[in-house]
């Protein structure tokens, strides 16, 4: 049985006071006819009060427990009732870890039935964990004069991930491991994809003979291939700022391109490691499969603006999350100044960097005045500047814009590497 407690109806009181009023007033004037005006009011209290309150059951469950950005919890509710209640309202909310209402579906359905069922969908606009603490009920009779109030208790957690974006090819590392993967290595070997042809010598096997090239030359010619190979990825998250406007934020937006960036490289074969840089240092070390992919989303839920003030650096992460050959991607918007460091000392200590930057702009309200529009249009040239610093190291810079495609900066991204100097291994 679901406990239903009597609520006050504004509909109680007027009937009540317009009913009084007319008897009274019938009683002071001597006029009959206003017994007739208040007579229908109290007749409507009298067969309300009289009628037993309504009963009811039933049973809640929200589903799913695990899903995307912009994916829908639905609560399934069954009732059973017993009574004369005209109608129920059912409401059903989505509550961030912070207790913030971040979503809510109402539904109202009639009671002619003993039996009713429904299903109260909330969208999930961003990653996080929330909860679905209960479904609250209202149900009121046809004259809606008496309420009720009720509630089904849930207490479910859900948790959202990031909607990873589909990436063709992801930025290629300038180093590969001996591990096979899919990146072709620049060192000649055992592969299955051609490389050209050189003249036999002794411990070459007789299969890599090629028979057409080696009847029109004076000495035998075998072929050469290129070996697959994989590397260490390294994503690091940016949690020093998080910028909000209009219900969107900076972090969800750079923990999108986490995902995205780890999907397809996993699918590539390659390692995935990952670390929040931010107030406090959280780092996953490099793995592969789908199972790490699993890790880092879950990691990413947790990841939070965590407030501090002292300098933090590249000491802090430790030497197992940064093998020599690793490639090392940033995701940030470069506000914060231990970001930037954290990526010079990257650059000092001759690990493959590079930097995804998330627009600001984006996440800013519109300048409202010409001195804001002044301000704002110095800071971005400031910025430029600074982005073409990091470029005239070598180290890849692009700048997205949340909202926009992610493939378009991750081929820049890639466009820039391969016609930087720097040779890969």
């Amino acid at each position: 049985m679901i406990p239903l407690r009597a609520a006050r109806s504004p509909k109680l009181i007027a009937y009540l006071l317009l009913g009084s009023a007319a008897m009274l007033a019938a009683l002071a004037t001597g006029h009959g006819e206003l017994v007739a005006v208040g007579v229908p009011f109290l007749i409507v209290l009298t067969w309300t009060l009289t009628i037993p309150r309504p009963a009811l059951s039933g049973t809640a469950a929200a589903a799913p427990e695990l899903l995307t950005e912009g994916g829908a919890v639905t609560t399934e509710v069954r009732l059973q009732s017993r009574g004369t209640p005209h109608r129920m309202e059912l409401r059903t909310s989505l509550v961030a870890a912070t207790g913030e209402i971040v979503g809510t579906a109402v539904d109202t359905l009639p009671l002619s039935r003993r039996r009713v069922a429904t299903a109260l969908a909330v969208s999930c606009p961003q990653l996080g964990r929330y909860g679905v603490p209960s479904v609250d009920l209202f149900a009121e009779d046809v004259f809606g004069v008496l309420a009720f109030t009720g509630h089904i208790d849930l207490a479910r957690t859900v948790r959202v991930y990031p909607a990873a974006e589909l990436l063709p090819s992801p930025p290629a590392p300038r180093h590969t491991q001996l591990r096979t993967g899919n990146h072709r290595s620049r060192a000649r070997g055992d592969g299955i994809e051609y490389a050209g042809t050189r003249e036999f010598v002794p411990g070459d096997h007789i299969r890599r003979v090629n028979a057409r090239l080696s009847s029109r030359s004076p000495s035998l010619q075998v072929n050469e291939h290129v070996p697959e190979r994989n590397t260490d990825i390294v994503l690091l998250l940016d949690t020093f700022t998080d910028l909000r406007e209009a219900g969107r934020s900076s972090l969800a937006a750079a923990a999108h391109a986490v995902a995205s960036l780890a999907d397809v490289y996993l699918a590539e074969r390659d390692r995935v490691g990952f670390a929040e840089f931010g107030g406090i240092v959280r780092w996953l070390l490099p793995g592969s499969g789908r199972m790490q992919l699993a890790r880092i989303l879950e990691a990413l839920l947790d990841a939070r603006l965590r407030l501090h003030y002292a300098w933090t650096g590249i000491d802090r992460l430790p030497p197992q999350l940064l093998p020599p050959n690793a490639f090392v991607i940033a995701v940030s918007p470069l506000i914060d100044g231990r970001t930037r460091q954290l990526v010079l000392d990257l650059w000092a200590r001759r690990r493959d960097t590079a930097v995804l930057e998330l627009s600001p702009l984006a996440f800013m309200p519109r300048p409202t005045g010409r001195k804001e529009a002044l301000a704002r249009r110095a800071w971005a040239v400031e910025r430029r500047a600074e982005r073409r610093e990091l470029r005239s190291l070598g180290i890849a810079v692009g700048e997205w814009t949340y909202g926009e495609p992610l493939v378009e900066v991750i081929q820049d991204l890639d466009h820039f590497r391969r016609a930087s100097a720097v040779p890969r291994r």
